[in-house]
């Protein structure tokens, strides 16, 4: 993987392959983690060639309008958080330069706030996770924000499982491959799924709204 860089910050290019199987596994995580956290939508973007973010995973609203839209890395809320490396909470992003007003058009949503966390693996950013008009009071505190970078992480563990150089903790290692088990048509897809949530969550921010 050769990184590239992006400001004064170093992003390395994900090496997934373009396999359907990563969004839809990023896909099914985002769907149960999104209601726990009070959002609006959750999406996940990832660095590809060009300096763009690519949106490959949404759940909540807008979720299918923004699927496959890329952005420069250099604007956005989305963009500042992988150009820096640092998660940000934006609380009205009308009044917030780094807003992109027509993107967030383009896709039938106008949030009211955003939080963006970067995804890290093997010290370097290769994407972004955002939460739109989550529960503020809860992702801003200490549980909260520990569900939410667990989701992170598990997104992280997921790339890398698929670029085949994940460096997963045991936890996460165990939801990556539970969800790569889950089945479509499983019944019990939901409750497995919520089980994870709650794994990766530790008791620490997984409650719901």
């Amino acid at each position: 993987m050769d990184p590239i860089p992006v400001g004064d910050h170093t992003v390395a290019m994900p090496e997934w392959g373009g396999s359907s199987d990563l969004p839809r596994l990023l896909a099914r995580l985002l769907a149960v983690a999104h209601p726990l956290m009070g959002a609006g939508a959750c999406s996940v973007a990832l660095v590809e060639p060009g300096r763009v973010l690519r949106f490959v995973a949404a759940s909540g609203t807008g979720a299918t309008q923004i699927l496959g839209q890329s952005i420069p890395t250099d604007r956005g809320v989305a963009g500042w958080a992988v150009t820096t490396g640092q998660a940000i909470s934006v609380g009205d992003v009308e009044t917030d330069a780094r807003f992109a007003r027509d993107f967030a058009e383009s896709t039938g949503y106008l949030p009211r706030h955003i939080t963006a966390v970067p995804i890290t693996r093997d010290e370097a950013t290769i994407g972004v996770v955002e939460v739109l008009d989550g529960d503020h009071a809860l992702l801003s505190s200490a549980s909260g924000s520990a569900g939410l970078h667990a989701l992170v992480a598990a997104a992280a563990d997921l790339v890398g499982s698929f670029a085949g150089t994940s460096t997963a903790s045991p936890v996460h290692r165990a939801a990556v491959d539970a969800l790569a088990r889950l089945d479509d048509a499983d019944p019990e897809l939901a409750a497995q799924l919520s089980a994870v949530v709650q794994a990766l969550a530790g008791g620490r921010g997984g409650r719901r709204r």
